[in-house]
């Protein structure tokens, strides 16, 4: 893959935006069990798993959206839109990434894959409905932010060992 197509690829699956899913890390950080490896390394499945499931989401949405974006002004440049990347790669990345993400997540709680599914479930009616409701809008990206820290409260890294989960609560 040459550097033009990585950089495509790059922007399609909005990898900038899985800092937000930093927050992931915060209950290990508070729980003082950080250093524990198992615990850093269930942590960090539960950052990528649910990192490939936003990816997905966002190429989701991008192709949902598809002829709404082309006559957007800035939109118009995404990878899908532009026509960079073909339709058909989204929709085979969509699987791709959920597929990766799901095996990953097969090694955590189950607990983890229920919220990761209520939180596709949610974004997909987000991405088809939702969004056109400028008050169903801003409930959701506050409600995803906390949320955040709740994925890794439920992927096992705290086992509840520690009070964090009020917060996420």
């Amino acid at each position: 893959m040459n550097d033009s197509k990585l950089k495509i690829w790059i922007s399609a699956l909005r990898i900038h935006q899985w800092a937000k899913n930093i927050l992931i890390f915060i209950p290990l950080l508070l729980s003082h069990n950080f250093m524990e490896l198992e615990l850093i390394i269930s942590s960090v499945m539960a950052f990528f798993s649910f990192s490939l499931v936003a990816s997905a989401n966002y190429l989701f949405n991008d192709l949902i959206d598809l002829d709404f974006d082309k006559q957007h002004p800035t939109k118009r440049n995404r990878p899908l839109a532009s026509g960079r990347l073909p339709v058909y790669h989204g929709w085979l990345a969509i699987l791709l990434l959920l597929g990766i993400s799901f095996i990953i997540i097969s090694y955590l709680p189950f607990l983890f894959f229920v919220s990761v599914v209520i939180y596709l479930l949610v974004s997909i009616l987000y991405s088809t409905v939702l969004k056109r409701f400028t008050c169903f809008d801003f409930i959701l990206h506050c409600v995803e932010t906390l949320n955040n820290c709740r994925y890794n409260y439920f992927s096992g890294t705290l086992y509840y060992k520690n009070c964090f989960g009020w917060f996420c609560s």
